[in-house]
């Protein structure tokens, strides 16, 4: 099993050009040339309206952290909240998003390269008593909100608010994961094709 913890103080915010926004890019792999990739797990926060990045090939899903957010596209107009459901869709899709009644969005993506990496996401309230988890060949936990313990064999570590940890060659193993006090996470099931 390989295991990475990525603490969010740890990740860099990197301004958007039109300046109406901030990613953080929480995990790329593998490294390739620029926007190359098999999976990308990142955050934003946005203001105003502004053109999604274009990712030709890749399956992506989106989860709406903090705010609201409405997105039109030729094939969609959506408001996502926090209590949304992932929106899922093609990279490649034109979309624009528009942060709603003045506040900034903040939302969590994964992207997958289509043909060779599927997906899933969900989002869960952690129980105080915990919860089991199985994934297949990589799995995600990402700390929307609140504190949560992550075990799983050997490993054991309290992940804040914005963390997240990564967990590849599983074989099938279970995993648990427990809140201390309130917690809301973002569980990702990644499986190469």
């Amino acid at each position: 099993m390989e295991i990475t913890l990525i603490r969010h103080a740890e990740t860099t915010p990197t301004p958007w050009k039109n300046g109406m926004g901030v990613g953080r890019n929480i995990a790329v792999w593998p490294r390739q040339a620029e926007g190359e990739f098999d999976v990308l797990i990142a955050t934003a926060e946005m203001s105003g309206t502004v053109p999604f990045s274009s990712y030709p090939g890749v399956d992506r899903s989106l989860f709406v952290t903090a705010g609201s957010l409405l997105l039109k596209s030729a094939n969609r107009e959506t408001v996502l909240s926090r209590d949304s459901e992932p929106l899922v869709f093609a990279g490649e899709e034109e979309i624009i998003g528009t942060a709603i009644g003045g506040e900034t969005m903040q939302d969590f993506n994964l992207l997958s390269k289509r043909g060779v990496v599927h997906h899933t996401l969900a989002r869960w309230e952690v129980p105080a008593l915990g919860r089991e988890i199985t994934a297949g060949d990589i799995l995600l936990i990402h700390i929307q909100e609140g504190q949560a313990e992550v075990v799983c064999e050997a490993f054991q570590a309290l992940l804040h608010t914005g963390d997240t940890v990564i967990m590849s060659k599983l074989n099938g193993q279970t995993c648990g994961i427990k809140s201390i006090g309130h917690a809301i996470c973002i569980v990702g099931d990644i499986r190469y094709l």
